[in-house]
């Protein structure tokens, strides 16, 4: 039998919600609390991927720069270093020390040879295939050599308080040099080309209205190490 309640709206008891929807309400809230939750800590661990990974890009990005300032500083190291090795292997190999030099070719002018001007002086380091004049067995490599010359060009005239023809003048000048830079302690040369040439020339400026215009060129030769391979 259907149950009827007569009773006016007013005066009836208040019907509560069922227990199987009311769980049913709250088990939808908690479902959608923690959906709401779970998107917020997606949302929120998403955002410290992205943070984290643009620290890794940025820390990636430092890394390449100082990895190529790393490497241009090893190049330049490198290149400054083989600069220093050739720098020092030519200083080890140097025959000629110029300044000291001329200061003796002075002394020889103004102490051995009043009547010789400098007109032209000339000095290099030359590296050559091989020595001069060295024979060498069939099939080996030439080794370096520096090659040193010292060409000096000079005119003379006759010493008119010793009465010296200028010719004369000109050999105890070639004397003197071969005296202080071939045989002398230091042995700055080897030797000298003894056929140096000589001619004769109108100066007006000189009381004898001539001078003996003659180049004097000295060699020196010394073989090189060659720079051990790195």
């Amino acid at each position: 039998m259907i149950k009827v309640n007569l009773l006016p709206i007013e005066k009836r008891k208040a019907e509560g919600t069922p227990l199987p929807r009311f769980m049913a309400i709250v088990g939808g809230v908690v479902a959608s609390l923690l959906l709401l939750v779970g998107f917020a800590f997606i949302w929120l661990q998403a955002g410290a991927v992205d943070r984290e990974i643009g620290d890794l890009d940025s820390q990636i990005a430092q890394a390449k720069q100082k990895t190529l300032q790393k490497n241009a500083l090893e190049a330049q190291v490198k290149g400054l270093r083989g600069r220093n090795d050739a720098i020092v292997a030519i200083e080890k190999s140097r025959s000629v020390l110029w300044a000291e030099r001329l200061d003796r070719l002075a002394q020889v002018l103004d102490k051995q040879a009043r009547k010789v001007w400098l007109v032209q002086i000339k000095g290099t380091d030359t590296p050559t295939a091989g020595p001069v004049g060295v024979p060498q067995p069939a099939g080996a490599a030439k080794p370096a050599v520096l090659e040193a010359t010292f060409e000096l060009g000079c005119k003379s005239c006759r010493d008119l308080d010793r009465g010296t023809a200028v010719g004369i003048v000109t050999a105890d000048f070639v004397e003197a040099i071969r005296r202080e830079f071939i045989e002398g302690d230091n042995k700055d040369f080897t030797r000298y080309d003894p056929m140096y040439s000589e001619s004769l020339e109108a100066q007006d400026r000189f009381v004898e209205g001539f001078a003996n215009t003659f180049t004097l060129k000295l060699f020196r030769e010394r073989s090189q190490t060659p720079p051990k391979p790195k």
